[in-house]
C-alpha cells in the first residue's frame, strides 16, 4: 500500500514536470496576399488569414512593409495605423475569432505599384512559422542628421518642420 502512494505521489509532478518541458503544438496560421484589381498606378488588394490550429484564433494582426513610393489608402474589414511604410492591421469586433479551419478576409487600396516587401501575422511569418522580433528602426547616420532625413539644412540643424497651431 505505501509503495502505491509513494508512486502515485511521484507521478504527480512527473507529469507537471513533462508538461512544462514538452512544447505546447503552435498554430502556423497564414495570411494570403492577393491583388484583386490593378490599374496601372495602384491596385486594391486582400489578404486571406487561415486558421490552421486546432483551436479557435482569438485576435490577429497582420503587419506588412511597404515600399517606398508605395502607401495604403482605405480599407475594410480591419483597423489600420500606420508608421512610415510599416501598416499594422488588426481585427475588427465581428472578425476577431477564426474557428479551426475557418479564414476572414480584410482588404485595402493601394497606391503605387509595390507589393508588401514582408508580412507577419502575430509576430510569425505570414507564410506560418515561429514568432519573430520585429527589425528596429533604422538609426540615422551621421551625414543625414538626426532628423534622419536628407533635405537640404537638416544635417545642419536648419531644416524647418511645417507645424499648425494647436
Amino acid at each position: 500500500m505505501m509503495r502505491r502512494i509513494r508512486a502515485l505521489a511521484l507521478i504527480g509532478p512527473l507529469s507537471l514536470l513533462l508538461a512544462l518541458l514538452v512544447p505546447a503544438t503552435a498554430h502556423a496560421d497564414t495570411a494570403t496576399f492577393a491583388k484583386t484589381s490593378d490599374w496601372g498606378t495602384g491596385y486594391t488588394a486582400q489578404y486571406t488569414i487561415r486558421n490552421t490550429g486546432a483551436t479557435a484564433m482569438s485576435g490577429w494582426t497582420v503587419v506588412v512593409e511597404m515600399p517606398a513610393g508605395t502607401s495604403v489608402g482605405t480599407y475594410w474589414d480591419a483597423l489600420m495605423t500606420a508608421s512610415g511604410n510599416r501598416y499594422t492591421f488588426t481585427a475588427r469586433d465581428y472578425n476577431r475569432t477564426i474557428a479551426p479551419g475557418a479564414e476572414t478576409t480584410f482588404g485595402f487600396t493601394v497606391f503605387g505599384s509595390g507589393t508588401p516587401a514582408s508580412c507577419t501575422l502575430n509576430g510569425a511569418s505570414c507564410g506560418g512559422g515561429t514568432p519573430t522580433r520585429a527589425a528596429p528602426p533604422p538609426r540615422p547616420s551621421p551625414r543625414t542628421g538626426s532628423c534622419g532625413c536628407a533635405a537640404p539644412g537638416c544635417a545642419t540643424g536648419t531644416a524647418r518642420r511645417s507645424s499648425s497651431a494647436a
